[in-house]
């Protein structure tokens, strides 16, 4: 029974140091790598950036002005964050976080302004929330053709003069009988409409912007806007419209250097918590420094699982919920040690846990109701210091009726004479 206790808390040290070194370096296999800490943070107030949250809506080009637009599904939610990882990983943006938020809405945010193409949400938006319909019509107005006219994947620009860039893709076999058809119509110098996403662009020449299958137009647009285009176009068209719910751009209000300075504090905070256990409990006391640092580990675990960022509001909610565990985590340990004086060590776990039982209950009670009305009721900046809160009492709850009770238990069983000392 003893080695099987020690065997026990061998194993819960090892595990310890393994998933810390799991949350706070990291593993890598092959291409993959998983960080947890690494999302934690990226959040827009500690670096600076971009965040912007889309309502996504079904597209309907006839619809009635009494009509009642339908509410996006699953599978058109999907297709538009698909979508827009394409265009943006086609512009080399990287650096960025896209998360579902309820039924039919997507919160990007871009945690950086190494990107002078987008200053903005309103240039993050309108890059990546753009339909990518072209269409092109003669100009009694007739309809030739839309998107069919490129080839898949071959949109580009090409730069006319220092001022002019051109859009330029391969023409399909369906764009070229489109446009052979217009030649034969109104000959060679015939003229043609661009229209994208509905606003008519330019009206252009045959005889111009054709040549050997491929085609090439100036639309009035800038070298990145024409760039925009041709990323739009290349990866496809976006069958939805957006509403958008929040943005705001940000400068950094903490900091690398200032979140590092908050840790490093952060962490001396916890040392002496652990220093104090150990002399006020003795033996128990590592025990309890054993079960302090799980929670601790477990819980920026839990933070990261559900990408929330430590951005100011998200370090105090975990800040609370980590200092609500110490106090009852002391309770429960000062209770514990005066009964073990008097009674077995069993019946002094039990004794201690009866006489917190309201505190532990009321304390973490109160935290997540708390943590939850105002994740309902207050969307920014107190977000994340709600769920941070509300996570941190379910894992303290968790911790201190589950892992607590049982490593004193286990401590018990494996250490005998020294339980009945301390």
């Amino acid at each position: 029974m003893r080695v099987r206790n020690l065997l026990i808390l061998l194993l819960t040290i090892v595990l310890t140091a393994g998933l810390a070194f799991v949350v706070f370096v990291g593993v890598q296999q092959g291409p993959y790598t998983f960080r947890p800490t690494y999302g934690l943070v990226s959040s827009v107030e500690l670096n600076g950036g971009t965040a912007v949250t889309l309502r996504v809506e079904p597209y309907i080009e006839d619809l009635e002005e009494d009509e009642e637009k339908p509410k996006a599904d699953d599978a058109l939610v999907l297709e538009a964050m698909e979508m827009f990882e394409k265009r943006l990983d086609a512009r080399g943006f990287y650096d960025i976080t896209m998360t579902r938020e309820g039924d039919d809405m997507i919160r990007i945010e871009m945690y950086t302004d190494d990107y002078e193409e987008i200053s903005d949400s309103g240039d993050l938006t309108q890059y990546i929330c753009e339909k990518g319909i072209l269409k092109f019509y003669d100009v009694e107005g007739n309809y030739l053709i839309d998107n069919a006219a490129m080839e898949p994947g071959t949109a580009d620009i090409l730069r006319y003069d220092d001022m002019t860039y051109m859009l330029y893709f391969k023409l399909s076999e369906e764009g070229e009988k489109a446009f052979d058809k217009l030649k034969e119509d109104y000959g060679k110098d015939a003229e043609f409409i661009v229209e994208y996403d509905g606003v008519e662009l330019a009206t252009r020449q045959y005889s111009k912007s054709i040549k050997n299958g491929q085609f090439a137009v100036g639309l009035g647009f800038t070298k990145r806007e024409t760039m925009n285009v041709a990323y739009q176009l290349n990866t496809g068209i976006l069958n939805a419209t957006f509403h958008v719910e929040q943005a705001r751009s940000a400068m950094p209000t903490m900091g690398e250097s200032v979140f590092m300075w908050i840790m490093y504090s952060a962490l001396a905070a916890i040392a002496v918590t652990l220093i104090l256990l150990v002399i006020k409990f003795k033996g128990f006391g590592l025990l309890a420094d054993l079960v302090y640092l799980m929670f601790a580990i477990c819980l920026i675990f839990a933070l990261a699982a559900v990408r929330l960022k430590l951005s100011p509001s998200g370090v105090a909610g975990m800040a609370v919920g980590m200092f609500a565990f110490m106090v009852m985590l002391f309770a429960v340990m000062n209770e514990f040690k005066a009964n073990a004086e008097t009674m077995s060590i069993r019946n002094a776990i039990r004794a201690a846990f009866r006489k917190n039982n309201t505190l532990l209950i009321d304390l973490n009670a109160v935290m997540l109701i708390a943590g939850v009305v105002m994740a309902m009721f207050e969307k920014s900046p107190m977000a994340e210091f709600s769920s941070a809160l509300a996570l941190s009492a379910a894992v303290s709850f968790v911790f201190l009726y589950g892992v607590l009770r049982g490593m004193l238990i286990v401590a018990d069983g494996a250490f005998p004479k020294k339980a009945k000392e301390a």
